[in-house]
This record gives C-alpha cells, sequence and structure tokens, in this order.
C-alpha cells in the first residue's frame, strides 16, 4: 500500500456533498450513502473527509453553526457504518468517529479509540503526545508533552512534564517510514536518537520494557500537531514492528481522531480557564477564593506546586494568601514571606513582567532567587495586576515551582499568561463589584435598580430596609416581591412607580413591605441608564426628615462608635436621651426615636447597641448593686423575640428548671444579647448557632458555637486588628479587617461585662470552622434549680 499523502488537497466531491446536507438536512440520510460511496474509492481516504468536515463546518455560509456540525457529524457516522461493508480495506470503525462526536473529555475519546485500535493492531503501550516548535530552522527543538498514556488499561505519567527533540526526529515523525522494530538499533544508527537515551521519559518507557514502536502522526501545515505513538515489549506477547503493522495503522486513519482530540483539549484548557474567572464571585470570600483558584489551576494542569503571593506594600512584604501542592514536595511555610525588593517575586516588581528562571540551582542563583526547599529545580512567576493595562499596580504573583529543570518551556508560558490575562480581568471586575456593593450598602440613601417594566434587579440595604427585605433575601427566588410595583401600598404610589419617572421635587411613596409593615418613602429622582436600559430609584425615608437635625448626629455617632474612644460612646447615648427630652412624648418623632431606641438595646449588631447602652456599663459596677438573674429565662426569652428567620438558626440547650445567677441584670442581660445577636447578625445561609447552658459545681457556664461562618469574618479577642488594618494593601481585605475591627471594640466591652461579674470570656477556632464562645464562673445562688436538660 502507497503511503498516505498528507499534503493532499481536499476533493470537491465531498465538500459539496456536505454542503448539499447543510442546505438539505432532510436529505442527510441519502447523502451519506452518496459519500459513502465516494469513500470506497481507493484513492481517498477519511483524512480527507477530516478535512472536509473541518472546512464546511467553519464555512460563512453555514446560518447555525451548532445544527450545521450535528447534521455534518450524523451524515460522517452513517458514511463510515456503510463504507465499512463496501470498501476493500478496513476504514477506521463509527463506534471511534460516534464518540468523537458524543464524548466531551479528552480521555475519554482516547480510551475508546485505543479500545477500538486493539481489535486490527495489538500493543503494550499508548501515548497521545503535542508537539510544539518554537521558531524556524535546522537546529531548531521541537517540545513535545505527554496528554495521555496508558500502559494495558491503566494510565501512567511521564516523569518529566517536557522533553525536547531535535529536528532530525521531528522530520522522520513526518516521513514514511514511522516504526522502529528495535529501539537500539534505531539509536546506534541515529546519533540524534541516541542523545535521548539518557532523558528521563526514554527511560520510563525502557524500564516498562517497551523496545519498539509505531507512530501515527496529525499533521497540520505540512508539520506534526501530535502523535499517537503505540509500543510493545520486547519479550511481550507481540512480535516487534513492522511495515505491515504501520500500513494497517495508516489504513484505520486515526489522524481524523486525534484532530479530535486536540480540539477537545483545548476546549478543556477554555473551560478550566473559565471556571477560574467563575470564582471571582461579588459575594466570593478572598481567602477561600484564593485557595480554590490556585487548586483549580494546580489540579487540573497537572502542577507540583502553585502559590499565590499578596503584594503587600503596606508592610513592604510578599505574604502567601493560597498554596497547592498535592505531594508535599516544595511546601513553604504559610507564614512565610519575604521583602519586597528580594528574591525572584522582588525582580517582577521591579521589572513589571514574568519571569522565568529554568534552572534555580545555579550560583548565583537567577533573579535572585530565593530557595525555600531543597528540592526546587525552576520556577515561573507571573504578574496579577487589577485590570489589563500594563501600567496597572500589581496586587499578587502568581508562582510555579517545579522539582523538574525546565518545567515551563515557551508553550507552557502561552498558555499560563492566557490564563493571567483572563484572572487580571476578572480581578478587576471583582473588584469594581465588591467595591460597588459595599459603597451602595453604605450609603443611607435606598438605591433600586429597575430592569424591564418595574422588576428589582438589585436593592442597597437602605432600600431593602425600606421595602422589608433582609439582605439574604435572594429576589430571583421569590418572584411576589421581584416587581417595586408589588410593594404599592395605594393606587397612587402604584401610578407613579409604574410611570418610572420621579419628581425632582420628590414623590411621597406609601410602601408595604414584604414583612408586611407599611413605610412611607421619598423618592427622590430616578436615573435612566441608557446604555443597558436601565432605570435606578433612589428612595430616602420620608418619616426620617422630621427629626433629620437630632437623628443624623445621633447616627453619624452610632456608627462610629465601634472605632472610637469611650467617650463618642459615651456621645451616642448622651444624643438620643437629649432628642427624647427636647421632642414632644406625643409627637410622632419621639415615637420613632423609642422605637429606634429600644431596637438598638435589643438584637441587633453589638456594636450599635453598645452605643446606645453605654451609661449601662460605664458606671462601675458595685456588689451594692447586684441582684439575681434567671439565665434559662433570659435565653429563651431572647431566642422568642427574634425573628423567624433568626429564631429558626438557633439550637438551644437548656436544663429544666432555672439557673439563677448573681447579676446585674440590666447589664449581664444586655452582654448576653449583645454577644448572640453579633454572631446571629452575619445571616449566611448555611449558618448554624448552637448555645448550651449548663452548671459547673456552684457556677453557671454557658457555651456557644457559631458554625458556617469564615473566621476571618468574626472579632477576636485581644486581636490588634486596628494596626493589622494599616497594614494591609490588598483593598477589599482592607474594608473587610475595617469592619471586623469595629466588632471587636464592641466584644472587648461586652467582655468587661462579665469579667465584672467574675466569669470570663473565652474564644476559639476549631480546624472545622466553628467559633466557640464559653462565658464561665458566673456565681450560682441557691434559688438555681436544675432537674434536667432539654432542646430549647
Amino acid at each position: 500500500m502507497a503511503p498516505p499523502n498528507f499534503n493532499e488537497t481536499i476533493p470537491d466531491e465531498i465538500v459539496s456533498t456536505l454542503l448539499r446536507a447543510t442546505s438539505n438536512a432532510n436529505e442527510w440520510p441519502k447523502l451519506a450513502r452518496s459519500l459513502a460511496t465516494i469513500l470506497s474509492n481507493s484513492r481517498l481516504d477519511w483524512r480527507d473527509l477530516a478535512r472536509a468536515l473541518d472546512l464546511v463546518k467553519n464555512s460563512p455560509t453555514a446560518n447555525d453553526p451548532g445544527r450545521t456540525a450535528q447534521i455534518l457529524d450524523r451524515v460522517a457516522i452513517l458514511a463510515m457504518q456503510l463504507s465499512r461493508v463496501e470498501a476493500h480495506v478496513p476504514r477506521f470503525s463509527a463506534d471511534v468517529l460516534e464518540s468523537c462526536i458524543s464524548e466531551t473529555k479528552p480521555e475519554l475519546i482516547l480510551r475508546r479509540m485505543v479500545e477500538a485500535l486493539r481489535k486490527d493492531i495489538q500493543f503494550d503501550v499508548c501515548t497521545y503526545s503535542e508537539y510544539y516548535r518554537a521558531s524556524e530552522g535546522a537546529n531548531d527543538q521541537t517540545y513535545v508533552q505527554s496528554r495521555f498514556s496508558l500502559d494495558g488499561d491503566d494510565e501512567f505519567f511521564w516523569p518529566a512534564r517536557w522533553m525536547t527533540i531535535p529536528a532530525e526526529l521531528v522530520a522522520w515523525i513526518e516521513g514514511n517510514e514511522r516504526y522502529i522494530p528495535d529501539i537500539e538499533r534505531f539509536r546506534a544508527q541515529r546519533p540524534e536518537a541516541q542523545a535521548l537515551k539518557s532523558h528521563r521519559v526514554a527511560e520510563e518507557y525502557e524500564r516498562r520494557g517497551i523496545t519498539s514502536f509505531l507512530v501515527a502522526p496529525r499533521i497540520d501545515g505540512g508539520r506534526v500537531t501530535s502523535a499517537l505513538t503505540l509500543g510493545r515489549r520486547a519479550k511481550g506477547q507481540y512480535e516487534a514492528f513492522s511495515e505491515r503493522d504501520q500500513q494497517q495503522l495508516d489504513a484505520l486513519r486515526v489522524e481524523f481522531v486525534l484532530r479530535r482530540v486536540g480540539e477537545a483539549f483545548e476546549r478543556q484548557t477554555a473551560n478550566m480557564i473559565q471556571e477560574i474567572a467563575d470564582l471571582f464571585t461579588p459575594s466570593a470570600d478572598p481567602a477561600e477564593l484564593a485557595e480554590s483558584a490556585v487548586s483549580k489551576l494546580g489540579r487540573d494542569y497537572r502542577l507540583e506546586y502553585v502559590a499565590l503571593f499578596r503584594v503587600n506594600r503596606a508592610r513592604g512584604l510578599f505574604e502567601v494568601a493560597a498554596q497547592y501542592n498535592p505531594n508535599k514536595k516544595l511546601t513553604i511555610d504559610q507564614d512565610y514571606h519575604q521583602g519586597l525588593d528580594e528574591g525572584m517575586l522582588g525582580q517582577v516588581l521591579e521589572q513589571n513582567r514574568a519571569l522565568y528562571a529554568p534552572n534555580v540551582r545555579t550560583d548565583p542563583p537567577p533573579y535572585n532567587y530565593k530557595t525555600t526547599n531543597p528540592s526546587q529545580a525552576s520556577a515561573m512567576c507571573l504578574p496579577i495586576r487589577m485590570g489589563r493595562k500594563a501600567e496597572a499596580n500589581i496586587e499578587w504573583i502568581l508562582d510555579l515551582e517545579s522539582s523538574q529543570f525546565d518545567a515551563f518551556p515557551p508553550p507552557e508560558q502561552i498558555v499560563l499568561k492566557s490564563i493571567v490575562a483572563q484572572v487580571d480581568r476578572s480581578v478587576h471586575l471583582w473588584f469594581e463589584a465588591r467595591l460597588g456593593n459595599a459603597l451602595l450598602n453604605l450609603v443611607d440613601q435606598g438605591v433600586v435598580v429597575l430592569g424591564e417594566e418595574t422588576r428589582i434587579e438589585r436593592a442597597n440595604a437602605a432600600a431593602r430596609r425600606l421595602l422589608g427585605l433582609p439582605m439574604d433575601f435572594d429576589l430571583n427566588a421569590h418572584k411576589a416581591f421581584t416587581n417595586l410595583e408589588t410593594f404599592s401600598a395605594d393606587e397612587i404610589t402604584r401610578a407613579i412607580i409604574r410611570d418610572g419617572h420621579a419628581s425632582r421635587a420628590g414623590a411621597h411613596l406609601r410602601l408595604k413591605g414584604a414583612d408586611g409593615i407599611e413605610r412611607r418613602a421619598l423618592a427622590g429622582s430616578s436615573y435612566h441608564d441608557t446604555a443597558f436600559n436601565r432605570r435606578v430609584w433612589l428612595l430616602g425615608d420620608a418619616e426620617e426628615k422630621e427629626w433629620i437635625g437630632s437623628l443624623r448626629y445621633m447616627e453619624a455617632a452610632v456608627r462610629t462608635v465601634s472605632a472610637q474612644s469611650h467617650g463618642h460612646l459615651r456621645l451616642a447615648s448622651a444624643l438620643l436621651r437629649n432628642a427624647l427630652t427636647e421632642i414632644g412624648t406625643a409627637s410622632e418623632a419621639h415615637k420613632l426615636i423609642d422605637r429606634a431606641m429600644r431596637s438598638i438595646d435589643t438584637a441587633d449588631l453589638s456594636y450599635e447597641r453598645i452605643g446606645s447602652a453605654y451609661d449601662v456599663i460605664q458606671t462601675p459596677l458595685r456588689a451594692t448593686s447586684l441582684s439575681v438573674l434567671d439565665l434559662v429565662s433570659t435565653i429563651r426569652v431572647f431566642v422568642a423575640s427574634l425573628p423567624p428567620t433568626d429564631g429558626e438558626r438557633v439550637e438551644l440547650t437548656l436544663p429544666d428548671g432555672s439557673l439563677i445567677v448573681k447579676a446585674d441584670p440590666p447589664r449581664l442581660s444586655f452582654a448576653l444579647r449583645s454577644l448572640l445577636g453579633y454572631l446571629l447578625a452575619f445571616q449566611l445561609p448555611q449558618m448554624r448557632l448552637c448555645v448550651s447552658l449548663y452548671r459547673s459545681a456552684n457556677f453557671a457556664d454557658v457555651d456557644i458555637r457559631l458554625m458556617g461562618v469564615p473566621s476571618n469574618l468574626i472579632a477576636r479577642l485581644g486581636s490588634p486588628s486596628e494596626t493589622e488594618c494599616a497594614t494591609i494593601s490588598d483593598k477589599i481585605a482592607y474594608a473587610e479587617a475595617r469592619a471586623v475591627a469595629a466588632a471587636e471594640h464592641g466584644l472587648e466591652v461586652v467582655k468587661t461585662v462579665f469579667e465584672a461579674h467574675g466569669a470570663k470570656l473565652h474564644q476559639e477556632f476549631q480546624d472545622d470552622g466553628t467559633a466557640c464562645f464559653n462565658i464561665g464562673g458566673l456565681q450560682l445562688t441557691s434559688q438555681s434549680s436544675v432537674t434536667g436538660t432539654a432542646a430549647g
């Protein structure tokens, strides 16, 4: 049999038949039979069909590319099935072609192809590899990477990510004779092959006893781009490969499958990049996101070690944000850091570009490389910016390490840089989305974004309060509350909302919230965005205007109380009391301020409640002021007063009877409500709060366990967060750290109340993420009567 002609042009008769199938979809079975007759001609092979399919699928005349591809694949499958019966030489089996169409994972396509190949050709091992030529020239080397290898039915991996082969061997693979009966004889005849004998990949095949090889290449533009290599053992059950085996393999025309496998690997890489980009959601926790991103990159791309370093300019350090190291060979300490002007990381920052060191063990090391593990052999560092502009600040550096020399050659660098380019764009959008969300929720003005008609797409915290919606309320999951018009309490409000344009002078709206409470709002203005066809309504609390002078000062004090000194706490309480004394008790303003004080003093964020109740705790507690407090009753009453959605998150384990302790009742009950209210305020869907109360000798202990909340969001006792905040350069992490620091002021005041009662507040974070708070040492009285334990 004559060797196949890789450069043969595509026959017009195949192309015209396929084009007719795209324009006459109902006649595809008839056209498949015509195509089978054409393919039975001995001068044509399945490579012609593969090339013709690619040409027609990519034709600009295709109105519906997806449907066109489906029709063409059906025609090709049926033509193969029919021609296998009619042809004089074996044709590639139809079930393998079907696998190329039905399977999406390249590994599954290859397994089905191997299974079909074994029916015609016997072999012990097989490897699908891809070839990359960096530049022109007779002496240029080609990079080869194994993407899938089997020994029998078991997958194995090359001991090196890449190997390079000289141009002479590439030309041999692209030539007419592509079988090796004996590898030692082949090396003796070709000095360029002898040079590869000591390569780790060659040694791996030698270790497995493989001495005979047969290669089926995929040729694009006259060059090999991928190949399927079959191997047989020297003393196995099969003879060495011969010319007859090559002719048989050529007759099966595996190039069509190799082309589809290559496309599948390209899709797999594109999907991985998109999955990493999809991690950057506005609500994503930065620490969890970094961990997920490096794990996905390392796992899907089979990297030895991946680390993400944060550029902390405030501290002048590179800090480890996350790392992936499946075999623990290259791990560095999670607390590791180095100066911004040190090592290869510092060089990336200084040169403002990606750097690659194929060998980091030279003396001196390249780019001032700092060795942190003796196994390190090569490294690549890629900067991640806030956006894709070269002048943008480098916020993180992606560090790739390997125990192999030259583990990241040019083909690898191209893919990695494309991944980082997508991450740059995602980081920028992520930052803008989180910043925009944070700013919307910080302003007191209610902001509602409306889409089609009056459908609510976004509502900030202030707007949700006016609409009676909790912050974690999913508008998409509750169709009844996705329309702003639904919240109208009268026809005038309905007409204003339906019209879509509020007067610049302001329009009064009566809104009935999802919680059933009616509120008055002032629609100050509306903005129509022509780019995305969205309307933005600005809503304010109309009743608030009546005491703006007093309430605004009170609100400002309460909001800053957690980050200020005790003097500011006293100011908040004084402003509240002054507001009540200056306004008549019969006025609507007095009722609303009184309601605000009662709300702040019950179950809200602890640092806001502390602001209004500071006068309760600032006076030293004296023994003469002590009375008694029933802890069981206090906790039951508090949980019963919570909204149903909050109450369902609390699991109580309380004793039957009573646990009565010596206490200043207002102070101790206030401290308990503050701590529990603060933990409940996280409002995460998977959150659970377990509260247990028990007796230990003559003391009562309260055990609180919070699950389902990231530990970095929870305030810590004795943590110098204000100082740490000043050292954070990541803007989003800085905002989150400030919020935690604010809550820590409140937690310290709560701790002071417990200590004034002779008790201790302990805090612990367990490995599974559970945050534990224990209040121990509350002195019991003789009135306590514990008879058992019951769930609340």
